[in-house]
């Protein structure tokens, strides 16, 4: 099972796509690897390439980091959503918790946020969280140092 990434990440569920992942993150990976269905608040992480994720490199907050998850959102509907829904869900939920764990209103601050919600097939695992991560807001792959936590950025 995979979450996916778009400037919002989706999770995909497939056994072979996830075989294939974890094969290839043993050998290239360089940090401990979480679960993407097991994240929590104020975790740091090296963000993979690609859509569709079902585990992610955590990192210390001291160390550089592409994100760090700043909120979790459970999707209450009985179906799934479109993407587009999870999205927009995603997006207000984000927003609204961004102030309270930066310490500044998004407008004002030099960072960005994307989201990682369930794919079809994960939500029919029962997959219903989506994740908040701060990212740098340059529009470069620039990444953070410390944590973002009431970091008035």
């Amino acid at each position: 099972m995979s979450r996916t990434m778009t400037r919002v990440l989706v999770l995909t569920a497939s056994a072979a796509a996830l075989a294939m992942t974890m094969s290839a993150c043993s050998l290239l990976s360089f940090g401990p690897r979480t679960s993407a269905f097991s994240m929590k608040v104020g975790q740091c992480v090296q963000l993979p390439t690609g859509d569709n994720i079902t585990d992610l490199e955590t990192t210390d907050c001291s160390a550089l980091h592409d994100a760090e998850v700043f909120h979790l959102t459970q999707v209450t509907e009985d179906e799934r959503p479109s993407d587009s829904e999870l999205e927009d869900m995603g997006g207000d939920a984000c927003l609204a918790a961004f102030e309270g764990y930066v310490g500044i209103p998004y407008e004002e601050s030099e960072l960005d946020y994307t989201i990682l919600y369930p794919s079809p097939g994960s939500w029919e695992q029962g997959d219903r969280e989506i994740i908040c991560f701060i990212i740098s807001g340059d529009g470069t792959d620039t990444q953070l140092s410390g944590s973002m936590k009431g970091s008035n950025k």
